[in-house]
């Protein structure tokens, strides 16, 4: 699906939403850490400022890096879920259980 999304010209603002499953970041860190052996792993907030900051330092395009924040800030006050939760899509196959397995094979593999 995002492929073919990514295949298409860009011809003004349309939307495609594309997910395989709807988790909370907790329950990302959650999963991803058991599955690399840590169990306590955490999703932790960060203020927009924070985040800009950090990314600046690093290198990071201004452009890009403020619009991550923008991304962010809409995340917290739920504004990104409303159209979502409007236009939900069919769920795809792969779900966090079955990522988190793939994700820890790269991640050992990468590791050794």
């Amino acid at each position: 699906m995002i492929a073919e999304e990514v295949d298409l010209p860009f011809a003004g603002r349309t939307v495609r939403y594309v997910a395989s499953d709807e988790v909370s970041p907790n329950e990302v860190a959650a999963a991803l850490g058991a599955a690399i052996g840590q169990p306590n792993l955490q999703w932790t907030v960060i203020s927009g400022g924070e985040l800009l900051n950090n990314w600046l330092k690093i290198g990071f395009n201004p452009q890009v890096d403020h619009g991550f924040v923008e991304l962010q800030a809409s995340q917290g006050s739920g504004k990104l879920y409303k159209d979502y939760a409007l236009h939900r899509p069919v769920l795809g196959k792969v779900k966090l259980a079955g990522f988190a397995k793939e994700f820890a094979e790269v991640y050992f593999s990468e590791q050794a």
